[in-house]
Order: C-alpha cells, then structure tokens, then sequence
C-alpha cells in the first residue's frame, strides 16, 4: 500500500528499458502506471499491446491490452515523469514536452550517456525536480512486445537539480515500493553517471565492432594493455569535469563488469545489429568533447568513435575481417 497515497507515473520510452520499468512498476498496484512513446512508434506498433518480460530465472511475466499514448499527451498532472529514450531523441521529445511539463514537476532520466542532462534540467524550476538514474540491469529487447532481464543489480539515483532532495527521495522509495527494484540513492550522481559512461565507452564500441558478446572482450590478446591506456584516457577525461575516477578502480570495475554481464550483448551491438542509431555521440562522443574544451589529446577515444561512425554510416553490419583486425591493431597499439 502506498504511503502517500494513489500517483500517477508516466513512463516516457517503450524500449527495453521503458518496458522493464513498467513491467517492475506494475506490481504496486495502487498507482497508475502510463507508458508513452512517439507517434511512429505507436503507430508501427499499435496502440495497445501486449508486453512479456522474461526473468532471469526464466519466468514469464505478460501485461495484456497495456495502452500506449503519444508523448505529446502527457498528462500534466503526472506526480512522476520517468524517461527512458535513446539519447539521440531528446532534442525532439523536448520540443514535444517543454510546454505541457510544470516547472515544478519531478523528472528522472534513466539513460545512457551525458551531454544531454542540462537541457532536461531546463525544463523545471528550483521548486521542481530532476534526477538521474544510472540503471546496471541488463536488459534485452527481443522484439517490440518481449524484453529478456540478463541480470545485474540496481539502479543509482540521486539528484541533478531541485532543493526538495527528501521531498523527491520519499516520493520515489513510495513509488518503487514493491517493484522488486534494487534503488540505491548517491549523494554524487555526477560521479556514478561518469562511472558508468566510462565502462560503456570501453565495452560498447569494442563489442559492436568486433560483434562479440561482452565476455569475449578478455579474450583478446591486448585487452589489458588497451584497458590500462584506455583508463589514462578516461581518468584525465573525468579530471576535466570535475570528476575523480581512480585508474585501478576502473580496471577493476570494467573486469567485474565484463565478467558478470559475459553472456550479454551490449545494446550498442544490439542497435548495430537491429540498423538502429547508436549512442555513441552521447558516449564516447561526450567524452571527446569534453577533451576538447581543454585542448587534451583524446586518441583512444576518438579511434573507437570514428570506427563506430564509419559503420553507422555504411547502413550495415560491418562483419568484415579487416574492421575487427583494424581494432585489434589499434588495442595493441601504444601512443
């Protein structure tokens, strides 16, 4: 029973991640759950549709007849906006959104990537509220009405902007009371984004060129090498930011990673495969840009970005043998 009474929660996004937080959210059923998406997406999919999440211990979950409208009709009175969309659709769900939210409207992001938090931040006043989710469940579209939930452990939040920190922290425990989500909440969101920004930076791009599931990646001749070089990249990117990440942490931190999420695909090569657009300018792109605000050297970086570009570009799989021994070059390479 909620604590605080009947909310109403939006959940903005009906990929992987948006339909395996209104599967989970769904089991408190006090609240009134509404999933939303694009117009093109509705229409490709239908408007009403059935949504299976199957567990990691392999049990099915169906939600029949679950209604999805466009973002466009966000309801204003929603007491929680969760959005969940590939970062390269934020500029256009802003534009479909900023005149219906409040400014003292309570937001959480559960995205990958950086670059585009200030832009929602915008959308409220100090009196509102935005926070940001750094999510670690792996989760697997297998198609537009079944997700796969590959494992992993909770999702961080903590605030970005507004000065009701308790206020939003009550409202979310209340909320997620029930889901059998695993939150946790950080005094320093900026730090846990960062962390997981730098582990998708190594393992997203690499899995997708070579078109290997994340295990795979320790299997390569230079991996330590590359993760040790790679690391500098990342601590002196962190640093540039205003963010302290300790190099052996992260080596540690990108092997636990690797080893418990071995049998997955990362979503980077899941997009490839699927001839979606990657993140990657929200990714490893931010971490270039943030490079060149000061003048720093990205190599790395930029290396796996403009690989990752030249196959976006090409409109296909790139399974070639030259690509993925031009990438195991460039890992054995030192600058």
């Amino acid at each position: 029973m909620s604590k605080l009474g009947k909310k109403k929660i939006a959940i903005i996004g009906d990929g992987a991640v948006g339909m395996f937080l209104y599967c989970r959210l769904f089991k408190n059923q006090d609240n009134e759950i509404t999933l939303y998406a694009e117009k093109e997406t509705i229409n490709k999919n239908l408007k009403e549709r059935q949504i299976t999440l199957i567990s990691s211990e392999k049990n099915h979950e169906t939600h029949n007849n679950v209604k999805i409208k466009p973002t466009e009709e966000l309801d204003q009175d929603t007491d929680l906006i969760i959005i969940s969309v590939k970062t390269y659709h934020i500029d256009n769900l802003i534009k479909q959104i900023k005149d219906i939210i409040k400014p003292h409207s309570k937001i959480i992001s559960i995205m990958n990537g950086m670059g585009y938090q200030e832009k929602l931040a915008l959308l409220i006043d100090e009196n509102g509220s935005y926070w940001c989710g750094v999510n670690t469940y792996g989760i697997t579209r297998l198609d537009d009405r079944v997700i796969k939930h590959e494992g992993g452990e909770h999702i961080i939040m903590g605030n970005y902007k507004g000065v009701n920190k308790k206020d939003m922290e009550n409202l979310i425990k209340d909320i997620f009371n029930g889901s059998t989500l695993n939150i946790k909440f950080s005094d320093d969101i900026k730090y846990e984004m960062w962390k997981k920004l730098a582990i998708n930076a190594f393992i997203n791009p690499i899995t997708s060129i070579l078109q290997i599931r994340n295990g795979e990646l320790k299997n390569i001749e230079s991996y330590n090498n590359f993760a040790s070089n790679f690391a500098n990249e990342i601590v002196k990117a962190a640093k540039l930011d205003n963010v302290s990440i300790d190099k052996e942490d992260y080596i540690n931190e990108l092997s636990n990673v690797i080893d418990k999420t071995a049998n997955n695909k990362s979503s980077m090569l899941q997009d490839i495969e699927n001839d979606r657009e990657t993140e990657i300018n929200h990714i490893n792109g931010f971490i270039i840009t943030i490079c060149d605000r000061k003048g720093i050297f990205r190599k790395y970086n930029l290396l796996l970005f403009s690989i990752m570009i030249t196959i976006v570009i090409s409109g296909k799989n790139k399974k070639e043998d030259h690509m993925k021994e031009l990438i195991k070059g460039i890992m054995k390479m030192e600058f």
